[in-house]
């Protein structure tokens, strides 16, 4: 089979110069000890002149799955800005490991692929229950800074405990330095940090933004 002409169809074109990790090849997401002072959206972000913002994707995927359709068309968008957090497609851990694994794929791929372009990326972290620990935590390089996102984890019982579940894990696995929160972070958090000696940097949603303005006026 002839797979050039599949190449833009599956996003294949995105894995050339890929350094591979663990059994199953994901893609390797270099450190960065970046650790953004101000985000923005993507979805914002593409209409956005605020350059000195990190691009994050801590929003509904309905609202950046465009980047894994088209990314070309928004590189040279993500491009204007100071870096990215790589996008946090869901972990739909209520489902089959496979659609777990693709959602942590793609992220790796596109991040890896944006680094791979110039741009500073800081990986995101996302895990589901203990099945997808083996490959929730490959592809990123030790030792750098990592994001991860609270925001509708702790409202829901079962959500919060599978996200503090796995969150020592990650630390112990991924070994990060700084871990960038975008939402709240939890006593539970803080103490697994503490233990692992990793740095914790809160970055609010805008939801907590709006309120913490209101609170102030």
């Amino acid at each position: 089979m002839i797979y050039d002409t599949y190449r833009g169809v599956f996003n294949l074109d995105l894995l050339e110069g890929i350094v591979p990790s663990g059994p199953m090849g994901i893609p390797t997401v270099f450190r960065t000890d970046a650790v953004p002072s101000e985000l923005i959206p993507f979805d914002k972000a593409v209409s956005s002149k605020d350059y000195g913002c990190w691009v994050h994707f801590f929003i509904h995927d309905a609202q950046f799955q465009r980047i894994w359709r088209d990314p070309w068309r928004y590189l040279p968008i993500l491009g204007r800005f100071a870096g990215a957090i790589a996008p946090d497609f869901s972990v739909m851990w209520g489902y089959e490991p496979f659609v777990q694994f693709e959602s942590i794929c793609r992220s790796r791929i596109i991040a890896s692929w944006l680094q791979r372009n110039g741009l500073d990326v800081i990986p995101v972290v996302r895990w589901g229950k203990e099945v997808t620990y083996p490959f929730a935590f490959e592809g990123i390089e030790p030792g750098g800074t990592v994001a991860v996102g609270t925001v509708g984890c702790m409202r829901d019982r079962e959500a919060r405990d599978v996200f503090l579940n796995g969150f020592p894990v990650m630390l112990d696995t991924v070994r990060p330095r700084t871990v960038v929160v975008y939402g709240s972070i939890r006593d539970e958090m803080a103490d697994a940090a503490d233990h692992a000696g990793v740095s914790l940097v809160q970055r609010q949603s805008a939801t907590a933004q709006v309120f913490s303005h209101k609170g102030a006026e």
